[in-house]
């Protein structure tokens, strides 16, 4: 999942995490429906991306109204800007059962601290 895995580079981690399974492989098709496209991985990793939301919010101490008023600002402004983001957000805070302003919130930060870097990673193969 990117925006938990981007995400949890911005946030200090007070010990080593012991993952307990080994890491999953996604095949992702690129041209499907964003619900579509996150809900194995989502699947896979609603639990945990709870986990790190409620370790977020614990963190950051970010008040509803912040979390508000950045999912108001994700809703108008920057859904007019970029339409396809706004959509794989909506999906993935659906998916997981996140509030959306929140998810936005989180993934803003991380757009906030990262804008040097990427997050994505494309492979074509050879069967495209």
């Amino acid at each position: 999942m990117l925006i938990a895995v981007a995400a949890s580079f911005i946030v200090p981690h007070p010990k080593q995490y012991q993952n307990p399974r080994p890491n999953p492989v996604y095949k992702i098709n690129l041209d499907v429906e964003y619900h579509d496209k996150w809900r194995e991985i989502m699947n896979d990793f609603k639990p945990d991306f709870g986990k790190f939301i409620q370790y977020f919010l614990k963190l950051t101490q970010l008040p509803q109204q912040a979390i508000d008023a950045a999912g108001v600002y994700g809703q108008s402004v920057y859904k007019n800007l970029y339409p396809e983001q706004i959509a794989e957000i909506e999906a993935i805070a659906d998916l997981s059962g996140q509030d959306f302003g929140l998810v936005f919130a989180l993934n803003l930060l991380y757009e906030l601290t990262a804008f040097q870097s990427c997050s994505s990673i494309l492979l074509r193969t050879a069967e495209g």
